[in-house]
């Protein structure tokens, strides 16, 4: 017969490998945004400033699903720089001195997943948002966006901890004051740490499976 701490250990297991099915979230520990201003299909930068420039990131989640597909799926993110920032723009090509960002969010687009590769790549419908307003030249540029971006990027999970990184959103696309008909698209690389809040979880599913394990043993012995 199984002792009390034995079945203790069996019911843990029992209750909490169905929730290790669902979705996981990784609270934000650190990441930043990469970000570049180029002339609409081109690599010609419009940055008064050495580009790429680097925007820490402020917070946020990413929820991955490991139980969902062969390699799990990304089921949820949400990441936000940590305030607003300014982009130095060379006002001989463009028309304005400076764009000014506040507000921005990158989120998926409503019920997009991304099911990972063997590599941990994948693609992911999402939303950019955020105010830009453009300074240096009339009119005020004012965009409020909730842009659509297909996107993609990697995965990687060890342990308790997840790097999320999503290439190429983009933040912002809009004429040049110089050259009408010519667009500038301000693109983000987005770099994300995140950790699992509750380690305690995993230690107590593993008392479960220790559970099993020695009545195993035990049921062996007898």
């Amino acid at each position: 017969m199984l002792n009390l701490a034995v079945r203790c250990a069996l019911i843990l297991g029992l209750f909490l490998a169905p929730s290790l099915a669902s979705a996981i979230t990784y609270n934000f520990t650190s990441g930043s945004a990469s970000l570049r201003a180029e002339l609409a299909g081109t690599s010609t930068s419009v940055l008064d400033q050495p580009s790429p420039v680097i925007v820490a990131l402020g917070g946020s989640f990413v929820d991955f699903e490991p139980a969902l597909g062969p390699n799990g799926t990304l089921t949820g993110l949400e990441l936000m720089p940590s305030g607003a920032f300014n982009l130095d723009l060379d006002q001989t090509i463009v028309g304005y001195d400076v764009i000014q960002v506040s507000n921005a969010m990158l989120v998926q687009a409503p019920g997009a997943t991304a099911a990972l590769s063997g590599a941990g790549s994948f693609n992911i419908d999402t939303i950019m948002s955020g105010d830009i307003t453009g300074v240096g030249g009339p009119p005020p540029l004012t965009s409020v966006s909730s842009l659509n971006s297909a996107t993609g990027g990697s995965l990687f999970i060890s342990g308790t901890q997840l790097e999320l990184a999503v290439f190429g959103v983009t933040l912002a696309t809009f004429e040049s004051l110089v050259n009408p008909g010519q667009f500038v698209d301000v693109k983000a690389d987005f770099t994300f740490f995140g950790v699992v809040p509750e380690p305690g979880t995993a230690i107590l599913l593993g008392l479960g499976l220790a559970g099993l394990s020695a009545a195993g043993r035990r049921g062996t012995r007898d």
